[in-house]
């Protein structure tokens, strides 16, 4: 699970590509990118986040010809990476060090990792999710615990009364005697 970043936001699926500079030491799409290493079919870029500007890196994942970008973190920090607010030709998420990595892993191995890209929901919660007996039964059990609260009460202020009242007529024939 990532990020979608502003930009074009299309649904995108295809073969999982680790872009690698010419001479294969690096992964951050800093200088362009080989075409002819690249697949003929719709393919996602796999960057990694490093030394250059984003949108130099976007630029030369779109002038390779790849339907989306998928940027994961260099660091071990949780946080997502900003990045900056301008119209990108390409579809761009952004997801972990840790998913990325294993991402790149399987690429690298020689597996052939197909992905698709679409926007999720925002963890909104839906109301036609929470069944009806569920919150039929917690209503009652809750109403029912009021009524038994409410008795218990009642029950013991009519004890305490009783109990007063008893202890001043005690306390009159004790004093009349």
């Amino acid at each position: 699970m990532g990020k979608l970043l502003p930009g074009k936001s299309d649904e995108v699926s295809g073969l999982v590509v680790h872009i690698t500079s010419n001479n294969h030491t690096s992964h951050e799409a800093c200088e362009k990118i080989d075409t002819d290493s690249l697949p003929r079919e719709p393919y996602i870029a796999l960057i990694k986040h490093g030394s250059c500007r984003d949108q130099v890196k976007l630029r030369h994942v779109a002038d390779g010809n790849a339907s989306a970008a998928v940027l994961y973190n260099d660091n071990h920090s949780t946080r997502f990476i900003k990045v900056e607010r301008r119209a990108n030709r390409i579809t761009f998420v952004v997801i972990s060090e840790k998913k990325g990595e294993e991402i790149a892993a399987l690429v690298d191995n020689g597996t052939r990792v197909m992905m698709r890209i679409g926007i999720g929901s925002h963890g909104v919660f839906r109301f036609g999710q929470i069944n009806k007996t569920s919150v039929l039964f917690v209503s009652i059990s809750f109403i029912i615990l009021m009524i038994i609260s409410f008795a218990w009460l009642v029950f013991y202020y009519i004890q305490r009364f009783r109990y007063i009242h008893a202890k001043e007529i005690l306390s009159r024939r004790l004093c009349s005697a």
